[in-house]
């Protein structure tokens, strides 16, 4: 075994693309690294530590501080009280080599690993995010990460979001009809491809306990959701109810995609009270789909102040679409 006594490495404007030959897969895209890196130790258990930045042609740099132990391994890497710390990051440069990032912004991100994919590599990360428009998330997590065969990874991971943006995750990620902000805690158990998800979260707004399933390897490819709500202001987090609109049941959702006009997705909401803008809603049940761009009811059955409406019809989910129209019959036992 080769063995390194305190080696600095000096790297002065490397490319990333240099490297190819010793990733797990080729670089997404190209950038400059600087910075030095301290080699201790035999090359099974290297003893690392230093600082590399990394620059493209256009957005921020991203630097990192790095420490801790290393062994590389037929199995895989291993680390042994690892930390590497990325400040300042610009998530959009992160993005051309992480696509599944999806951010823009700034921020950083610490984060701690001891063990392999393997055996199980123990994890734990504070990720700060500030948004172009000057929003700022923090997610933190700690959990387990381990190696399920076919490239499949499976987590067991838990954390908190304090808060995280809406605002800031409509902006990045299209179509997201959200705003606002959430905070709580939540985990996350499974297999990427089919993630369990289970968050019980704050807003000034009211609570809302979500539950279900997503892959997280493409965000918005395919989803299951479940959230049940608690005289919440779900006005607040989209445009798409007259505002103030408070509920108290039960909205499901499932499908693929965010984009309004490729979005394929069925939903349901169940509400056994509620209020829009002062008026009483005794019960409400709603049905519907949306593919094409074209978002259908199929059922719309609510008891409001008194009076039973039923209805079904459609409205435009894209912009592009036309507008639509929505039939809604009244019967009362006072008319």
């Amino acid at each position: 075994a080769v063995r390194f006594d305190d080696v600095d490495v000096v790297l002065d404007d490397l490319p990333v693309s240099a490297l190819a030959d010793y990733l797990p897969e080729p670089p997404a895209a190209d950038g400059l690294l600087t910075g030095t890196v301290a080699l201790s130790g035999e090359t099974g258990a290297l003893l690392l530590g230093g600082d590399l930045t990394l620059a493209v042609d256009s957005g921020g740099p991203v630097s990192t501080v790095f420490e801790g132990g290393l062994s590389p391994g037929s199995a895989g890497v291993g680390f042994d009280q690892f930390r590497a710390t990325l400040d300042p990051i610009d998530y959009a440069v992160l993005g051309r080599f992480l696509p599944a990032v999806g951010l823009t912004g700034t921020g950083q991100v610490i984060v701690d690993a001891t063990g392999s994919l393997a055996d199980g590599l123990a994890v734990s990360a504070d990720v700060r995010h500030v948004a172009i428009g000057g929003e700022e998330s923090q997610l933190k997590l700690q959990g387990n990460l381990l190696d399920a065969g076919e490239g499949q990874v499976r987590v067991d991971v838990q954390g908190d979001l304090a808060p995280l943006s809406l605002d800031a995750l409509a902006r990045d990620f299209e179509g997201l009809p959200v705003r606002g902000f959430v905070v709580g805690p939540w985990r996350a158990r499974g297999l990427l491809r089919d993630l369990e998800i289970r968050a019980d979260l704050i807003t000034p707004e009211g609570r809302l306990e979500v539950s279900g399933t997503a892959d997280v390897r493409d965000l918005g490819s395919r989803y299951a959701l479940e959230a049940a709500l608690v005289d919440f202001r779900a006005s607040a987090l989209t445009s798409a109810l007259p505002d103030p609109s408070r509920f108290t049941g039960t909205l499901r959702v499932q499908g693929r995609g965010l984009d309004p006009a490729t979005l394929q997705a069925s939903a349901s909401l169940d509400v056994p009270r509620g209020e829009v803008r002062g008026v009483g809603v005794d019960s409400l049940r709603a049905v519907g789909r949306v593919a094409n761009g074209v978002l259908t009811l199929d059922t719309l059955a609510a008891r409001v102040a008194g009076v039973a409406l039923n209805g079904e019809g459609t409205l435009a989910a894209d912009p592009a679409r036309p507008a639509g129209t929505i039939r809604v019959a009244f019967e009362s036992d006072d008319l």
